[in-house]
């Protein structure tokens, strides 16, 4: 009802991917005269806060979710794993390393992408560990991921279980 109006807009940004964005407003009046050349208007930049997650299930040892091993027989053990930023900004993997046990950022555990290059924002990483040194026991092996904005994954839930065992079966009996 005027020539100059005020308007409000509420944008969900949580489908707009990490980086700078341009937002155009565009009117039209009484006549039907439609402005569709708008100078920009406002820009929106989308900062990423959110670290990468491995995904569930994704951990193998030796190509399996859980394994068994005799450090006397095999001292290697090789891990794989997918980290994902899919739904947490889309920004590109840049690091992964595994731990044992959880909430246990190492550096010193380090993966490497299986492509060859951290490029994108879904990776499949491997490493390759000695295992000699370790006690008899059951581990749980956790794997983190790292993206461009620095969030590193610090928590997580997804795991694979590795036993080392060097002991025989154990023998119940005898029995007559």
């Amino acid at each position: 009802d005027s020539s100059n109006e005020t308007f409000t807009e509420n944008v969900s940004l949580s489908n707009w991917s990490v980086g700078t964005h341009q937002m155009f407003m565009y009117g039209s009046d009484a006549m039907s005269n439609v402005n569709d050349t708008s100078e920009r208007n406002v820009t929106v930049t989308v900062i990423d806060n959110k670290p990468p997650e491995t995904v569930d299930w994704s951990i193998t040892l030796n190509g399996q979710n859980e394994y068994w091993i005799n450090p006397l027989i095999s001292t290697t053990i090789w891990i794989n794993a997918t980290i994902n930023e899919m739904g947490f900004g889309y920004s590109k993997i840049v690091s992964a390393n595994w731990t044992v046990g959880p909430n246990n950022w190492d550096p010193a555990h380090s993966m490497s992408p299986i492509d060859g290059s951290f490029d994108w924002y879904n990776e499949n990483v491997t490493d390759t560990f000695d295992i000699s040194t370790w006690v008899p026991d059951t581990y749980m092996i956790f794997v983190y991921g790292a993206d461009e904005w620095g969030n590193n994954r610090t928590d997580a839930t997804s795991y694979a279980l590795l036993h080392i065992d060097t002991g025989g079966p154990e023998i119940s009996g005898p029995w007559a």
